[in-house]
């Protein structure tokens, strides 16, 4: 009984599987087993690819670790705030180190860089009037600052005006045999000396004040032309001079050096002096005023905080006193007189130690508290925030819910 109920039963599930309904999904196929590639070696990230966001951006097309740019992710910033105030009056400064206004540093070039050759040249005398000449001075120098010897030099000279191509060019020979402005023979120190004549001499007016200058010769061991460029400055004297006529006083604790000019005709005219207390250059002045014809002033202002800070007694010496004359956009320079004047003695601390303030505008001052600003929507930054550098972050949107798809370039019409 229990063999044939047995078999009644496996009948059964047969006729079950055999009549029951089949699925018209296709059987998945049988993974196979495919050999893994090796694994890539991830490049080590490079922090400026890296968004505002501080999440780095994934290689081209991997868009599960690409972070688009988000312009939310950046504070707005506001504009700094006004700086501190300058503690001197303007045409009054502090310096340390004072300079000739007729001269310029000299320019260092390389020669060449593996052998540590380099050439140092310039002018003489950068502003030059006639008839004095323009003279340029020129080394070649080894890795340890010895002068080494040139070839073929030649200095070149061009006004502004002229063509670079077609000049006209004024061309003059560097010497090292002690003829016309040239120190020492022999020395490797290389002198051109252009004396312009009477023709050259209106070319160079003519073309304005300032002149290129190419300084071209042939380098040493070997190394082949070398061709540089400076600028120096030809012009006539200014109408005016300096007369040697000074005076000095104390104006609400500033020392005040009167400067007189003696003018032949009208125009604008600037000094400039630089004070010294011994060897130490303590401050720069500079003042243009309008003179007439004949004789003039022209006041330089010596801050007091300058004197009474850097603790210098006098008496003090301006040195380097040059008068220039306003013509256009440009200014005719005369030449520097050093020294000019000496002062009486003075106590540094007499001086005053308050700093510099201006005066009050003449004109109207319009911020948000103005007539005219009233109705109008408030500043985007108040005071607070332009003092501590910092602003409001733009309002981040959210994206909208189930966005159209965009449709994807094919680069075809």
């Amino acid at each position: 009984m229990l063999i044939a109920a047995a078999i009644a039963v496996v009948a059964l599930l047969a006729l079950i599987v055999c009549f029951a309904p089949r699925s018209s999904t296709p059987p998945e196929p049988v993974a196979r087993a495919v050999p893994k590639p090796p694994a890539a070696v991830r490049p080590t990230e490079d922090p400026s690819r890296r968004g505002t966001n501080g999440r780095a951006g994934g290689a081209a097309g991997d868009a599960s670790t690409f972070t688009p740019f988000d312009p939310h992710d950046m504070p707005v910033v506001p504009p700094p705030g006004p700086s501190a105030r300058f503690p001197y009056p303007p045409g009054s400064q502090a310096v340390t180190e004072g300079f000739n206004p007729a001269t310029q540093p000299r320019e260092d070039d390389p020669v060449d860089t593996d052998k540590g050759i380099h050439c140092i040249f310039g002018p003489r005398v950068a502003v030059v009037h006639p008839p004095d000449p323009l003279v340029i001075d020129l080394e070649v120098q080894n890795n340890l600052g010895g002068d080494l010897p040139i070839t073929d030099g030649v200095a070149r000279f061009r006004t502004e005006l002229g063509d670079p191509k077609k000049g006209p060019w004024l061309t003059t020979r560097f010497v090292d045999d002690g003829s016309g402005r040239d120190l020492a023979s022999g020395d490797h120190k290389y002198t051109a000396t252009l004396m312009p004549t009477d023709d050259q001499r209106t070319t160079l007016l003519a073309g304005g004040g300032h002149v290129y200058v190419e300084v071209d010769f042939q380098a040493p061991s070997g190394l082949g032309a070398r061709d540089y460029v400076t600028t120096m400055q030809y012009s006539r004297e200014p109408d005016g001079s300096l007369d040697g006529k000074y005076a000095e006083s104390v104006d609400q604790g500033s020392l005040v050096i009167s400067v007189g000019v003696t003018t032949t005709v009208a125009a604008e005219y600037r000094v400039i002096g630089t004070l010294y207390g011994g060897e130490a250059a303590l401050a720069f002045a500079s003042k243009s005023v309008q003179l007439g014809v004949g004789e003039g002033t022209i006041p330089l202002l010596f801050f007091g905080k300058i004197l009474h800070d850097r603790g210098i007694d006098g008496p003090y010496v301006l040195r380097y006193a040059m008068l220039y004359e306003h013509l256009g956009a440009d200014e005719i320079p005369g030449d520097p007189v050093d020294p000019a004047y000496t002062t009486q003695p003075y106590r540094a601390s007499s001086f005053s130690d308050a700093p510099y303030v201006p005066p009050a505008p003449t004109f109207e001052v319009v911020d948000q508290n103005s007539p005219s600003q009233q109705g109008k929507p408030p500043p985007l930054f108040s005071d607070n925030d332009r003092q501590n550098v910092r602003g409001p972050t733009a309002p981040i949107k959210p994206d909208p819910p189930n966005p159209p798809a965009q449709p994807i370039p094919t680069g075809t019409k």
